[in-house]
């Protein structure tokens, strides 16, 4: 079972309570400006809290806020609150997984908007201590050479002491680290934290989503054991085998005829 958090104790930190405060267009559109340092005019949300199927194996991803500006660019802004080792693969796959749902089938890939992949990240991503860390694909060989595919990926560091961040962004990184808010933004942002706890539709809401995650984590655990299991099986039969143990004398163990063809098909493969 996974370790729940009451609903009254959510943060903006929290995946949760983040994808509710900014599905609010203005409010979005505001934190992108703080982000990027740059003037947008208006904001859409294509499918709020957008979630996309990976078609060969039904892996999906869930996206916190998912938008697109009048100029048709595409922004995926993730609130991350725990390091992991594999943030710039996950990265890789969102962008990957935007790109697949922006392509309809047979469209020409000049057809891919620019987009930005958004990881507002609790924690520093890389150890350099910036406020901002920016990704685009540049060239090894020749200095200042830009792939120009219209990709950008971007981690905002709430530990971050260099670089360059304007004074809205470093008072939101402030809020983010449990601060009290210092402008206009930030007290909006707590304000509608505030009224989102008071809202029984979210609060029902969340305790669905929670229910949801719970189910994941079970299934992912039995997974786990019955592999664990399963190797554990192959790996003690492939011993009877490898001692000289005929099939019958494996079975009287209480093997079934599958696990030990599968044991000597394991034994096919190692060896080849």
């Amino acid at each position: 079972m996974a370790i729940r958090k009451e609903f009254d104790k959510l943060t903006v930190v929290d995946n949760f309570m983040f994808s509710i405060v900014f599905r609010d267009k203005e409010r979005c559109r505001r934190l992108l400006e703080i982000i990027l340092d740059v003037r947008i005019a208006d904001v859409n949300f294509p499918d709020y809290e957008k979630t996309m199927e990976e078609s060969y194996d039904g892996k999906a991803i869930r996206l916190d806020v998912y938008v697109d500006d009048e100029e048709g660019t595409v922004y995926d802004i993730e609130m991350q609150a725990t390091a992991k080792k594999d943030l710039p693969k996950r990265s890789r796959y969102y962008q990957g997984m935007i790109d697949r749902e922006l392509l309809s089938k047979g469209q020409m890939y000049g057809k891919l908007k620019e987009s930005f992949v958004i990881f507002i990240c609790t924690f520093d991503p890389f150890g350099s201590e910036q406020y901002i860390y920016t990704f685009r694909n540049i060239c090894g060989e020749v200095s200042g050479l830009e792939l120009l595919d219209g990709e950008t990926k971007i981690f905002v560091n709430t530990r971050g002491t260099k670089g360059n961040a304007s004074e809205g962004l470093i008072n939101f990184i402030s809020y983010l680290n449990g601060n009290e808010p210092q402008d206009d933004f930030t007290k909006e942002v707590a304000e509608s934290v505030l009224q989102a706890k008071k809202n029984e539709k979210w609060r029902r809401e969340f305790m669905t989503w929670q229910e949801s995650i719970d189910e994941a984590v079970e299934e992912a655990v039995e997974e786990a054991v019955q592999e664990t299991i399963q190797k554990a099986i192959q790996e003690a039969i492939s011993r009877l085998i490898k001692g000289g143990m005929s099939d019958e004398q494996i079975a009287s163990y209480g093997y079934s005829e599958e696990e030990i063809e599968g044991a000597k098909e394991f034994l096919r493969v190692s060896v080849s």
